[in-house]
């Protein structure tokens, strides 16, 4: 039995090695200690699982959603950018592994066909001499929403559903959520619950963040009574100097000439 553990450990430890759990985990752990959220995403590639971490900041969930509630969020969204080139190679592999069309490559194809249209029209306006900009963007914005969905003409909720939208007019995937545990393939990472917030926690640099500011202008008072009391004020007559002006700038063993 214990040489079976033993196996299952080194198994496990390899797996989690592959699946960059490591890397991913403190990148979002360190993201949820700054700002008090952190998000980490399960992704299923060449047949094994890859943790990657996400951008709270380009990722949405349910605003409803309490951190460390069992219940899981009713919606996730998550934007990012891709290239073009690299997210048709992404829909093709895709689809060659399930064996099905996941991905939809006709509306795909119309991207790079919106993009030609861009690019055409901002060459019109460089030859017209309306714009020095000679380069198009071929990034491609993406939305994946996972969750329920409502269908306004049946007024029913779909639950569980996967859409990925591109540009944001593309529906480049439209499926029910694949995985068996029909759940959202996001892990938030609260450090601190701060209640009715949400998902938001609290970072662990909030609470002293005031305490800075205070210690900060305490310093700040020590330093500006310093200064006075070694650069004291001093008054003067200037009738009673040969040249007033001696005296704005002063240094130790200045001589200063005054009449008689």
């Amino acid at each position: 039995a214990k040489e079976v553990m033993q196996d299952v450990t080194l198994a496990l430890v390899q797996a989690l090695k592959d699946s960059n759990f490591a890397t991913s985990f403190a990148e979002t752990i360190k993201e949820s200690f700054l700002v008090g959220l952190g998000v980490s995403k399960v992704l299923w590639e060449n047949g094994g699982l890859r943790f990657v971490n996400t951008s709270s900041s380009k990722t949405w969930i349910d605003p409803d959603y309490q951190a460390g509630s069992f219940q899981p969020p009713k919606f996730v969204i998550e934007e990012k950018e891709m290239d073009l080139a690299e997210l048709k190679d992404m829909a093709k592999n895709i689809n060659e592994e399930s064996g099905k069309n996941v991905f939809n490559m006709t509306e795909i194809n119309k991207i790079k066909e919106d993009q030609r249209d861009e690019e055409s029209a901002l060459n019109d306006r460089v030859r017209k001499g309306i714009s020095q900009h000679n380069k198009t963007d071929k990034r491609v914005k993406v939305l994946e929403f996972w969750g329920a969905m409502i269908d306004k003409k049946k007024n029913t909720v779909i639950k569980n559903q996967l859409r990925v939208v591109a540009n944001g007019k593309y529906v480049i995937r439209s499926q029910t959520n694949p995985f068996d545990h029909a759940k959202a393939p996001y892990l938030p990472v609260v450090p601190i619950s701060y209640p009715h917030r949400g998902v938001w926690g609290t970072s662990l640099v909030e609470p002293v963040v005031k305490m800075q500011y205070a210690l900060n202008n305490i310093i700040n008072l020590g330093i500006d009574n310093l200064n006075f009391s070694i650069n004291k004020m001093y008054e003067y007559q200037p009738s009673n100097l040969v040249n007033a002006r001696t005296v704005t700038q002063m240094y130790p063993g200045k001589m200063v000439a005054k009449h008689t």
